[in-house]
């Protein structure tokens, strides 16, 4: 398979990137913004719960077991390209905020994703090949060539894998929407206030979870999820076999702190925060 090369320009740019921000281990989190503080999710927990919540399915949507393991595991590995950035956060002068999942730049973004997926693959081919086709999935219409070279990397990569397997191309299909729901739905978590109402909920949720009317159990709709209360989220279509707990962890950062010490020094002073949230 060929390397991901990157234009000489784009390339002295992330060279200048890594060595201002990767060689300190950046932490690339998912944020959630209060009034006087930061919430923030580090990448790989909230895979984890990802994980967590893939185990707690129901059986009957998946037509085979062959590669059912394969999956859970690139359900629980699919933010592993962060893993190694698990210390310092960054901060966005532009709108005066850590830097998140969704706003990250892009140069080093596709690096790490680059770097995470080839350790993926060397774990297990069939949740690297999952892996790959949900981060491709972020650059079908992407128009710069930095993303567009990304995105043909991972489709040789994708083939490569489906030629040294025996899958079905309608088991992957019914496995990478499992993973893109687990993900949404462990953002779902993350990404809104417990007890939230569905005005208030993070607009990508509110209508629904896209491509998810395989495991809706009772109709052919998409799930929709609500906060019951602080403590417990109703997914209506019930994809689970039962009642099950997750644990949220994650800091809540005071913005004076930032203020005072700077965001590297607030984020290590702050203490952890864990939570559980039941699913029903």
């Amino acid at each position: 398979m060929a390397a991901f090369y990157l234009s000489s320009e784009s390339a002295r740019l992330f060279l200048t990137i890594r060595y201002t921000i990767v060689s300190k281990e950046v932490l690339v989190v998912i944020v959630r913004v209060r009034d006087s503080e930061f919430v923030m999710v580090q990448q790989h927990h909230h895979a984890f719960i990802s994980g967590e919540l893939a185990r707690n399915f129901r059986t009957e949507f998946f037509d085979s077991d062959d590669y059912f393991e394969d999956s859970m595991l690139a359900i629980y590995e699919h933010d592993r390209s962060w893993i190694g950035m698990d210390l310092v956060p960054i901060w966005n002068d532009r709108v005066d905020a850590p830097y998140s999942f969704s706003d990250y730049p892009l140069l080093p973004k596709l690096l790490f994703y680059t770097k995470g997926l080839d350790e993926v693959q060397a774990i297990n081919k069939y949740a690297g090949l999952l892996c790959s086709k949900h981060y491709s999935s972020f650059f079908v219409h992407a128009d710069d060539s930095e993303s567009k070279a990304f995105f043909l990397h991972e489709q040789e990569r994708q083939s490569q894998i489906l030629n040294e397997l025996s899958c079905k191309i309608e088991s992957l299909a019914i496995d990478f929407r499992w993973l893109q729901l687990c993900d949404d739905l462990s953002l779902y978590v993350c990404l809104n206030e417990p007890g939230s109402t569905k005005e208030q909920e993070h607009r990508w949720y509110r209508n629904g979870f896209r491509n998810s009317e395989l495991f809706n159990s009772q109709s052919n709709q998409q799930l929709v999820a609500r906060w019951e209360d602080r403590q417990r989220i109703v997914v209506e279509g019930k994809p689970f076999r039962d009642e099950f707990k997750i644990a949220l962890k994650y800091k809540v950062v005071s913005k004076e702190l930032i203020r005072l010490q700077g965001i590297e020094r607030a984020y290590h002073l702050t203490d952890w925060t864990e939570e559980s949230i039941t699913f029903c």
